[in-house]
């Protein structure tokens, strides 16, 4: 695969001459559920995971389902970090970028609204102790302008649950 290591290590049991992957051949791909490693090219995420190339790239390129932004669709699916290889570089970065961007509006949300050092949830024994910005990703929702492609604030998540998520809404910053 272009852009791949020379070598990104073998799926065979019987190879010795290459470096053991924590798959194996016959293992079915952890995306698709469709297939056996051996049927695709695959790719090797830095997180040591194998999957397909196509089914990763596949993946990528659908990002979230429904209006709001979420970013899941990033992660491996076998561990939840950030599905990090060479071959994927031009679909991760740009998707990093705006999660970082709405990271901090995030951010900033939490602060002006205040009250969020009192939360519970961020409180020694609360979910998000020592995690304010995954505190924040999680209370509010955010939405990608179909005019300007920024992300913008759509309210708090909890408003979005009550009302019902719209689909095939044209949404707009302005």
């Amino acid at each position: 695969v272009k852009g791949a290591r020379p070598c990104m290590g073998c799926l065979r049991e019987e190879c010795v001459s290459c470096r053991k992957l924590p798959a194996q051949a016959s293992d079915l791909c952890n995306v698709c559920w469709v297939e056996e490693l051996s049927a695709a090219p695959c790719v090797a995420l830095d997180c040591g995971h194998v999957l397909h190339l196509a089914c990763a790239q596949q993946k990528l390129k659908a990002r979230w389902s429904g209006a709001r932004m979420w970013f899941k669709f990033l992660c491996c699916p076998l561990c939840d970090q950030i599905m990090q290889a060479a071959p994927l570089k031009p679909l991760v970065d740009p998707e990093i970028r705006l999660l970082e961007a709405v990271k901090a509006k995030a951010l900033q949300r939490l602060a002006l609204e205040g009250g969020h050092k009192t939360a519970p949830e961020l409180q020694p024994a609360g979910r998000y102790h020592k995690k304010e910005v995954d505190y924040a990703m999680h209370k509010f929702a955010y939405y990608l302008c179909s005019k300007c492609k920024a992300p913008y604030f759509g309210g708090h998540r909890s408003c979005e649950v009550a009302a019902g998520e719209g689909e095939n809404q044209v949404l707009a910053c302005q």
